[in-house]
């Protein structure tokens, strides 16, 4: 975390990352634990924040073991070496090794169970959003998260 941080700082410092009113969504227990973080969450939004996201179709058509390495293993630093200013092929050649490897010993079975949880949850934040569209419509707090064309 402290690598992806130091190089979310070098790319705040050159100007590369903007300043954003937002508040961070990367908290645990929503707002209750004021100190700690969702690590993956905040490994992901810190490398989108300065262009060192991956993109999944680029990793797909790349090299589908890596696109499966990110898929279902941990956010590893090698993971936002792989595109953006801090791009490297040998962050390339671990991800598709090395990070790969983790994923292929767990087993066919314990992949898909990962899989399945995966869409079973994805499913429901889906169903809860669209529960609660209308109470956002109706509030405009969906007018409100949208850019303005005068900033776009």
């Amino acid at each position: 975390m402290a690598e992806l941080q130091v190089m979310w700082w070098i790319q705040r410092l050159r100007g590369n990352v903007a300043r954003t009113s937002e508040e961070p969504s990367y908290g645990l227990l929503g707002r209750k634990l004021s100190y700690g973080v969702d690590y993956g969450n905040y490994m992901h939004q810190l490398a989108a924040e300065f262009g060192g996201a991956p993109s999944l179709r680029t990793l797909a058509v790349r090299s589908p073991r890596v696109c499966i390495a990110y898929c279902l293993g941990q956010a590893y630093i090698s993971f936002f070496r792989l595109q953006g200013p801090y791009a490297s092929e040998k962050a390339w050649a671990v991800s598709s090794g090395e990070l790969f490897e983790p994923v292929v010993k767990r087993g066919l079975i314990s992949n898909f169970v990962f899989v399945m949880t995966m869409a079973f949850f994805g499913t429901m934040n889906l169903i809860a959003l669209l529960v609660e569209l209308p109470f956002l419509v109706s509030s405009g707090l969906v007018r409100a998260l949208r850019p303005s064309r005068a900033s776009a």
